[in-house]
């Protein structure tokens, strides 16, 4: 969580480097780390699957780090940064935070449809989702036919444990598993 807070910080700096003082980083940044948090939170609650939170580190956080703009941009910063806009007035009217807000909409807009488009086009064509099979195998074995865990289960009958596979290794698939603990069995019998 330490390195995405982080990496939060930058995102959310990212959108207003050019047109902020040099301290605002500092409080644009912790915001945006408690940004993250809150995300990572509200993605949790919901029950959406993003292993490595990429949502709230750069949905989350760079939306905050477009808002920041309009909170902290300076008139004369936009001026050196952006010649073509001589009559800025940074943070002062709320001007710039109405236009970060509708340029914060428009993205999500177009990137919610887009996706929304091309998913369902994925999804009536080759199909989003795995097979069953595939899914219980794990994606590792079977898109790139080796495992990327070693992990050890236990045999049936038996009090020792069987290894699973490896990276770049042979892997053991469970049907084996079960023949090889069915053919262990009348040897732990008879002992």
């Amino acid at each position: 969580m330490a390195l995405n807070c982080i990496l939060a910080g930058l995102v959310s700096v990212t959108a207003a480097c050019s047109v902020i003082a040099d301290w605002h980083a500092i409080f644009i940044g912790i915001i945006g780390a408690l940004v993250y948090i809150g995300a990572s939170n509200l993605m949790k609650i919901a029950r959406l699957d993003d292993p490595v939170d990429a949502v709230a580190v750069h949905g989350g956080t760079g939306l905050w780090g477009v808002l920041a703009v309009g909170i902290f941009a300076q008139p004369d910063d936009i001026k050196v940064a952006y010649p073509g806009c001589p009559n800025a007035r940074g943070n002062r009217t709320g001007l710039q935070f109405g236009i970060q807000l509708c340029g914060a909409v428009v993205i999500i807009l177009w990137a919610g449809l887009t996706s929304l488009i091309l998913l369902l086009g994925i999804k009536f064509t080759v199909g989003l989702r795995v097979t069953k099979e595939e899914e219980e195998e794990g994606l590792d074995a079977s898109e790139h036919h080796t495992r990327a865990y070693e992990m050890e289960v236990p045999k049936k009958g038996l009090g020792h444990r069987a290894s699973v596979g490896s990276m770049g290794g042979p892997a053991v698939e469970g049907k084996e598993l079960e023949s090889v603990a069915a053919k262990d069995a009348p040897e732990a019998a008879n002992v």
